[in-house]
């Protein structure tokens, strides 16, 4: 099992953009992808779970399934069980798509083992993520 940890953390024309993730990702014998938070969670550190912020969670999901799409198309294959297994954010700061992308940038570290980091770039209140 590979784990990773993507913490992004932009400022752009003004507004702080926060959200950090973790995964754990192995291969198995079809896609699962679950929300396996770890309790207790840690309020004061902005730790999040399904009770606290389901927009969260679901978008942590979300960029997760959205990062095996992206690897399959990247050359990528197999078939992987991944667990979410922490959201942080802080509630001025963090929307779901934050989380979405920092959950896609976690899964496609551990997938790549670090190896083609992604670029990111926030435009018009949208992530644009491509490979240097």
């Amino acid at each position: 099992m590979t784990t990773a940890t993507y913490k992004l953390f932009r400022v752009k024309n003004g507004y702080c953009r926060f959200a950090e993730v973790s995964v754990a990702v192995e291969e198995r014998t079809v896609d699962e992808i679950v929300d396996n938070i770890r309790q207790p969670i840690q309020w004061g550190d902005g730790e999040v779970d399904r009770a606290a912020h389901l927009d969260w969670i679901d978008a942590a999901l979300v960029g997760c399934e959205d990062a095996l799409v992206f690897s399959r198309a990247q050359g990528i294959q197999g078939s992987f069980g991944i667990q979410v297994q922490r959201v942080r954010g802080a509630e001025v700061d963090t929307l779901p798509e934050d989380v979405r992308i920092a959950s896609f940038a976690a899964v496609w570290e551990a997938l790549t083992s670090g190896a083609r980091p992604l670029s990111l770039d926030f435009q018009d209140q949208r992530w644009i993520v491509q490979l240097p």
